[in-house]
């Protein structure tokens, strides 16, 4: 996504393409299957296992919030590393980025579940803390709404933690990590359970954001040596597929174990292997090239409007029942129901609310990163 303060990065946006794409598929196969299996009735609770890893992919989907907050940290450390930060500055970028969709999303939201609003709720909502009990839950319309709180609340931090990292080294973001990993351990010996809070709250949010930060460090690091990381492309890919077909077969999102303690970060971990070696593609100038990189760079630009909206869509097929049987097996009519009708219908609603809600608000957008120090992009002191 282009912008005044960062250079722009088309495969950046490739990424987003593939996690707005993968939570799409995800939503799909199961809502799709769950019509299927039930004939339309309800909304069950099966969950698919493969030993296929493509299948246990999409199946565990979810993932994909992950490798969103993994992006974040990296362009913004990428972008920001050596120099100064307007924070207030960066946070009204930010505010213009994602407030119009997302006070649009909620507000519509409101109005068809009416019940659901409380003035309170609905404030707190808009502080970008809805997520957090007492915010407003409108059904279908909000619900992917949670993480844009969780990843706000990384935006608040991200100059602090950005010159805690300058100061102290890559030795900072080791730090981070072991003190949420000891509050889910904290949790897990005391509750028994860990999975909601390492996946629904920044205490296993955060390990992904500041992974990032440090894949950011690494890679300015390394672009000397781009060859060398496109060379172990393959195995980021092939680690992504081996982590989450492991995670699958572990039991998948709805199983709460000892696990989950470690997972955010182990799941922080194989997305950044895979930006970091993907990410070494670019060319360097701010072109995409080919019309099929730059056909999967406008679906990143995109990625926000499907994340949020993908989710309606899929619902209003559901409820108006326009859910053609195209294969017997629940899975298989899930993934083609997605890939034939509602991926379509939301890349092309996405790109409606992209051009007329998101764009024209960020033209307001300033910069907010002053000019490089004369010390050079990075302290010594970084790894």
């Amino acid at each position: 996504m282009k912008s005044s303060n960062i250079r722009y990065i088309p495969t950046v946006d490739h990424l987003r393409a593939f996690a707005a794409t993968l939570v799409v598929f995800y939503h799909g196969m199961q809502l799709f299957g769950s019509f299927l299996r039930t004939n339309g009735e309800s909304f069950d609770r099966h969950w698919t296992y493969s030993k296929n890893p493509l299948v246990a992919l999409v199946a565990e989907g979810h993932s994909a919030v992950g490798l969103f907050l993994v992006l974040s940290g990296f362009i913004f450390t990428y972008g920001a590393a050596g120099r100064d930060i307007s924070y207030w500055q960066f946070l009204a970028n930010r505010m213009w980025r994602i407030a119009p969709l997302f006070f649009l999303v909620i507000i519509f939201g409101i109005h068809v579940y009416p019940e659901n609003f409380t003035i309170l709720g609905f404030l707190q909502t808009l502080a970008f803390l809805g997520d957090l009990p007492g915010g407003i839950q409108a059904g279908p319309l909000t619900n992917n709404t949670w993480s844009v709180g969780i990843e706000f609340r990384c935006y608040f931090v991200f100059p602090f933690l950005l010159h805690f990292v300058e100061r102290y080294g890559l030795k900072y973001v080791l730090g981070v990590l072991l003190v949420t990993l000891l509050f889910r351990c904290l949790h897990f010996f005391t509750y028994d359970n860990v999975a909601g809070i390492g996946y629904w709250t920044i205490v296993g949010r955060l390990d992904q954001f500041v992974i990032g930060m440090a894949t950011a460090i690494v890679f300015r690091r390394l672009e000397a040596h781009k060859r060398v990381l496109r060379w172990m492309f393959p195995a980021a890919v092939v680690a992504a597929l081996a982590c989450l077909e492991w995670f699958n077969g572990e039991g998948g999102f709805p199983v709460d174990n000892w696990h989950r303690i470690f997972w955010p970060s182990i799941e922080g971990s194989f997305w950044a292997f895979l930006v970091l070696t993907y990410v070494s593609f670019d060319r360097g100038d701010g072109r995409t090239g080919h019309w099929v990189s730059a056909a999967v760079a406008r679906l990143g630009q995109i990625s926000f409007s499907t994340y949020l909206l993908h989710f309606p869509v899929i619902i209003l097929l559901i409820h108006r029942r326009w859910v053609p049987h195209l294969a017997a097996d629940p899975n298989d009519n899930g993934l083609l129901v997605t890939l034939l009708v509602a991926w379509p219908l939301s890349i092309a609603v996405s790109a409606l609310t992209y051009n007329v809600v998101e764009s024209p608000f960020m033209s307001y957008r300033k910069r907010y990163i002053q000019p490089e120090r004369a010390t050079g992009s990075l302290p010594a002191q970084v790894p």
